[in-house]
């Protein structure tokens, strides 16, 4: 006996079939593909950023972070920050109008600005940092717009120049074309060797030759004075007791 499907049938199989295959491969590709690489990603460390690169500042820092004006202050604020090329004890001392930092090396420009980013942002002195690269591109953006002005200028010279001429010449007059390289127009970033400000940083000696380690040898100085002046005196009351108590007396 044979079983024929109509068509109402065999359109309802279809048509559960779909989305029942639809879901599996689903299944199958969420359980054996997506879910491992997530897991393999999540094991993953995240990429490094270098450490040149830290500290950015945003927007949003400098909107918030300008609490301190007072920049006298900031000489009592320091940190002590972990450089590529070694431990680094940082301030700002406003007499100077520069940044004053410690470390076992001179550092290079990059790693300073780094670290005064991290530090302005700390004590919320943002507009204390002079950003060059943002002065740079105001800069090129300036001149950039000085450069078109001045080649619309000279376009709009010679048209002018070139309708007062008489069209009924004997001789033909020879247009001087510009032969550069299409560029004159723009100014080129590599032209630009610094920007008109930038931040000052003083290299002040070694590491541990910082106000930090001074004034922990000042401690521990005062700490030993105070001991041996202790010492001294129960030295001096033990061998002199005797006296002391017939002065008072006692016997």
């Amino acid at each position: 006996m044979s079983c024929e499907w109509n068509v109402g049938q065999s359109f309802f199989i279809l048509g559960s079939l779909i989305p029942a295959s639809i879901f599996l491969s689903s299944w199958v590709v969420a359980k054996f593909i997506w879910l491992p690489w997530v897991e393999k990603l999540n094991e993953m460390p995240e990429p490094e950023i270098p450490f040149v690169q830290q500290n950015l500042i945003t927007d949003e820092d400098i909107e918030n972070l300008n609490e301190n004006k007072d920049y006298n202050t900031l000489k009592d604020k320091t940190i002590i920050e972990e450089s590529p090329d070694g431990p680094t004890f940082f301030r700002y001392n406003h007499d100077s109008l520069g940044f004053e930092y410690w470390c076992d090396k001179k550092l290079s420009y990059k790693i300073l600005e780094s670290i005064a980013r991290k530090y302005v942002k700390k004590f919320s002195s943002v507009d204390l940092y002079i950003d060059r690269r943002d002065m740079i591109e105001k800069y090129i953006k300036k001149k950039n717009e000085e450069l078109e002005k001045e080649k619309k200028m000279e376009e709009e010279k010679k048209r002018r120049e070139e309708e007062e001429e008489p069209t009924s010449q004997v001789f033909a007059s020879f247009k001087k074309y510009n032969k550069g390289d299409g560029n004159s127009g723009r100014i080129n970033k590599k032209e630009i060797p610094t920007a008109e400000k930038a931040n000052k940083y003083i290299f002040k000696g070694k590491f541990k030759e910082s106000p930090k380690f001074i004034k922990e040898k000042e401690e521990k100085k005062k700490e030993k004075a105070k001991k041996i002046k202790k010492t001294d005196w129960n030295s001096w009351f033990n061998l002199n007791s005797d006296s002391i108590h017939k002065i008072k007396g006692e016997d």
